[in-house]
């Protein structure tokens, strides 16, 4: 199946209900869908289409789910791009990856302006409304304003066909751009969401960065559950517990890092009163420490990167201190392996070596490195 028609689905089947909560407004299913519509026909009416390439270099705001959606029912491909790059390293990513469009936040443009001069249809988008006169650009909201809510026509998509590039965290050299194809994000999201047990009574919280696979985690985790998500420009460790009891989520997407982050904070006499009751993307070290302190009972890890997915996860029972993934699931083959490619025994430390069951639910390759496919590819 292809994220387009996954997505309609869901559409359809809670169109009145709330899906989008971002700085106190509620967008119902159909309201973002029709949102989505807009940022498409915007892109088409510039003449983004099938197999084009749109940067993203936005914020955690709602824009940027909706040129990501947008492209996606084009059958154009988004490329998120992390907002803090710049210089000699934002000009080789954005040329390697040879872009039709850039919809791009202002206050970033304003300071990347040489860097992304060579796209050649550039879309600004104002959060604040001001806008600076610049010749060679469009204004992305007049555009979507300007635009059809309606769906715009079907091109023919299949779960086979790449809809995203993402790119890898760069921890063993320069970031390379991943080649994520539908089925990747409709798998890993209703694993998630069947391995957390979550559902429509569920709301999603993430502040984590949107150019990264915590897209699958949070938000398209929450699609699958038929829930709500409440989208966090960013993460803040002192305002995090009263924005649950503001907004009410129960879910929150995390990052390992953050549980550290949370429980360093100064001890108050509400920590426990608070509506979280599921958690994913914490180590083992810390679950007794945030039952205790915070009250939630539900805490999982996993083992993922962008190129698979998320092989691993696991509902971390009390007491555990080991740093533990879980095992597999039905979906993939994990084995650890030597050097030599030969399978260790049970106890030896090697290399985690990953194959998955199904089709289409890893990525398809690194984009123009097709020497570096084989070197993660290579069993």
């Amino acid at each position: 199946m292809d994220l387009r028609t996954w997505m309609e689905d869901k559409v359809r089947r809670n169109y009145d209900r709330v899906l989008l909560v971002f700085e106190g407004k509620e967008y119902t299913y159909g309201e973002f869908d029709r949102n989505v519509n807009r940022a498409a026909n915007a892109l088409a009416g510039l003449g983004i289409g099938r197999g084009d390439k749109v940067g993203i270099m936005l914020p955690n705001v709602p824009e940027h789910l909706y040129t990501w959606l947008g492209s996606m029912k084009l059958g154009a491909i988004d490329v998120p791009i992390n907002p803090q790059f710049k210089g000699k390293l934002l000009a080789d990513i954005i040329n390697h990856c040879d872009l039709d469009a850039i919809v791009i936040d202002q206050e970033i443009y304003d300071g990347t302006r040489s860097e992304v001069d060579s796209v050649g249809r550039k879309l600004v988008y104002s959060g604040n409304g001001v806008r600076i006169a610049d010749e060679g650009v469009s204004w992305f909201s007049s555009l979507m304003d300007g635009t059809s809510g309606e769906n715009p026509p079907v091109t023919d998509m299949k779960g086979s066909d790449v809809v995203s590039f993402i790119f890898t965290s760069g921890t063993t050299g320069l970031p390379k751009a991943a080649m994520l194809p539908h089925a990747y994000y409709i798998h890993h999201a209703e694993k998630w969401a069947r391995t957390m047990q979550t559902s429509r009574e569920d709301r999603f919280f993430c502040p984590l960065p949107l150019y990264h696979v915590v897209r699958v985690t949070g938000f398209l985790t929450a699609i699958a559950s038929e829930a709500s998500f409440v989208l966090g420009r960013r993460f803040s460790s002192s305002t995090f517990w009263d924005q649950a009891r503001e907004t009410g989520f129960n879910v929150f997407a995390g990052h390992f890092a953050i549980y550290d982050m949370l429980l360093n904070m100064p001890e108050r006499p509400d920590d426990r009163e608070n509506p979280v009751d599921k958690v994913n993307g914490i180590l083992p070290r810390c679950v007794d420490m945030v039952r205790e302190r915070f009250g939630i009972d539900r805490c999982y890890n996993t083992f993922g990167m962008t190129e698979v997915g998320f092989p691993c996860i696991v509902a971390l029972e009390k007491g555990v201190a080991e740093d533990l993934c879980g095992p597999p699931g039905s979906d993939f083959e994990v084995k650890i392996f030597d050097d030599a490619d030969e399978e260790l025994p049970e106890g030896e430390v090697g290399e985690i070596v990953c194959k998955p069951r199904e089709p289409d639910i890893i990525f398809k390759g690194y984009y123009r490195q097709e020497e570096k496919t084989p070197e993660t590819c290579r069993n």
